[in-house]
């Protein structure tokens, strides 16, 4: 009866294995927030410029001025400084809770994909349709879903099928690739 089964699962195109280290972690978390750190840091660069400039202007309360320009300063190294903090946080809280690195196993057939998380044994099965867009990183494939998860896959640890074929189904899937 086992047979049976095996011979009526359909082979799989695309296996993946994904360990969620500190530095995957900080490339995913850099990444998500690049725009939104360009955004502020761009902000902090002038509030910063402000101040020096008055500081050195001869205003009469160069002090604070000076004061606020290093703040400024400050606040824009602990803002650069948030995705890696992040990814500390997250992979720590996991080890914690795991005793281990969180490792995903992800394996792509033609109509759906089956996850499994290797640790925690959570298991997440979805149809193609179910996916938002895929982000590109150096390292990295993060597959957002509508259902504001993700999912991470290592793009140097293909265990079946190699990256173009995976690239290849993303596209005969209609999955934007950024």
């Amino acid at each position: 009866m086992s047979e049976e089964k095996t011979e009526s699962m359909p082979e799989s195109i695309v296996e993946n294995s994904c360990t969620y280290t500190e530095n995957v972690m900080g490339e995913l978390f850099g990444r998500l927030m690049r725009k939104r750190l360009i955004g502020v840091g761009l902000f902090w660069f002038v509030i910063v410029g402000m101040f020096v400039l008055l500081a050195f202007k001869g205003s009469s309360n160069w002090m604070a001025n000076l004061s606020m320009a290093i703040v400024s300063v400050v606040l824009i190294i602990q803002l650069v400084n948030l995705p890696k903090k992040q990814a500390k946080t997250v992979t720590r809280k996991y080890k914690n809770l795991y005793n281990c690195d969180q490792e995903d196993m992800s394996i792509f057939y033609e109509d759906h994909i089956y996850a499994t998380n290797l640790s925690s044994k959570a298991e997440l099965e979805l149809t193609y349709d179910k996916i938002k867009c895929m982000i590109k990183t150096k390292n990295l494939y993060a597959i957002t879903l509508k259902s504001k998860s993700l999912m991470l896959l290592d793009r140097h640890n293909f265990t079946k099928g190699t990256e173009e074929d995976f690239l290849n189904l993303m596209q005969s899937k209609n999955i934007l690739i950024k």
